[in-house]
């Protein structure tokens, strides 16, 4: 049985009803023309017989303004989910750092590992303590880490000397 129901009409049209036996093939096809005036066609592929559905414009269709506002609407959000995109990866990459520092420090023992420890554990409690902080934030702590890490793995550099 196929049926049609619009939101605007309340009553449910039928298009045709029929018992189907096994997988049936039914061809549907839509046509809008330049008023909005949508037919729909189903015809079985078994049959010769066809079925149309005509629907029209209803009060309460959104007019040619109420479309342009949504979709500036539309272009203002997409501008804030590209930021907090941004956001989220800058977190995430920072989260990434902080994971694999900790799992190069205990495969590696080195000069300097309690230092970056510190660091690691630090940051790990700012990121906790900071869930909505700013992508630059976020990108400035990722960095600070490879920085300490960068320094511990320099062998010229004695900055952990007493």
């Amino acid at each position: 049985m196929v049926r049609f129901s619009n939101d605007h009409v309340n009553e449910t049209n039928c298009l045709h009803l029929c018992t189907l036996r096994g997988e049936s093939r039914i061809q549907v096809t839509f046509q809008v023309d330049a008023d909005g005036i949508l037919k729909v066609t189903a015809k079985p592929k078994a049959t010769k017989y066809s079925t149309s559905l005509t629907i029209s414009s209803y009060k309460g269709n959104l007019s040619s303004r109420e479309i342009d506002r949504m979709i500036r609407e539309a272009r203002k959000m997409a501008e804030r989910d590209r930021k907090e995109k941004s956001r989220i990866e800058e977190r995430n990459r920072l989260e990434e750092k902080i994971y694999d520092l900790n799992k190069a420090l205990e495969k590696v023992y080195m000069y300097g590992g309690a230092e970056i420890k510190r660091a690691l554990r630090d940051a790990s409690e700012w990121l906790d303590e900071n869930e909505d902080a700013c992508m630059q934030e976020y990108e400035d702590k990722r960095l600070e880490l490879g920085y300490i890490w960068d320094r511990a793995n320099d062998d010229d550099d004695d900055w952990y000397s007493d």
